[in-house]
């Protein structure tokens, strides 16, 4: 029979603190059984199991808000050497640098830029985020009447100011 007991490294400090001199001994004998006992923090093993895709973030937010997300992803992803990546809170845009994420709401969409004021930006869409300590300073609140061409320039000015 396969055993497996898994702590965190502050269980196993815990348990060495109770049994003092027999923990050792304690902690060989069951690993002479054949029990494996593994540490590390839970946080860890979860985030390294974890994948993000496309689906998981869509799904999220409403049919109104994903075709919004799909036109808005075609556009970023057909400029030149940008990269997309799937993350836990959103979806993010780079080339050398990140210049835009995605991030999903019920019933809009978070677009976090790198900068939070760009000479584009007539309407004044973009909120200073900068005082977040996000590592983006600019945010568009993204909503199923957006003018999306308008906010693609502006995404666009954050692109170029990575080149």
């Amino acid at each position: 029979m396969n055993w497996e007991i898994v702590v965190d490294n502050s269980a196993k400090k815990q348990l060495r603190r109770i049994l003092k001199k027999d923990a050792e001994r304690i902690l060989s004998a069951i690993e002479q059984t054949g029990m494996r006992i593994r540490t590390g923090n839970r946080r860890e093993r979860i985030r390294e199991q974890a994948e993000y895709t496309l689906e998981h973030h869509l799904k999220i937010t409403s049919p109104k808000m994903r075709q919004v997300a799909n036109l808005l992803r075609a556009l970023i992803i057909a400029l030149p050497g940008v990269t997309e990546k799937f993350g836990k809170s959103g979806i993010y845009y780079r080339t050398t640098k990140s210049f835009a994420r995605l991030e999903f709401r019920p019933t809009w969409i978070q677009l976090l830029l790198k900068e939070a004021h760009y000479s584009g930006d007539a309407k004044k869409l973009i909120k200073d985020v900068t005082s977040n300590d996000w590592g983006y300073k600019g945010m568009i609140k993204l909503q199923p009447d957006s003018d999306i061409d308008y906010i693609f320039n502006l995404v666009k000015q954050s692109y170029e100011s990575t080149l």
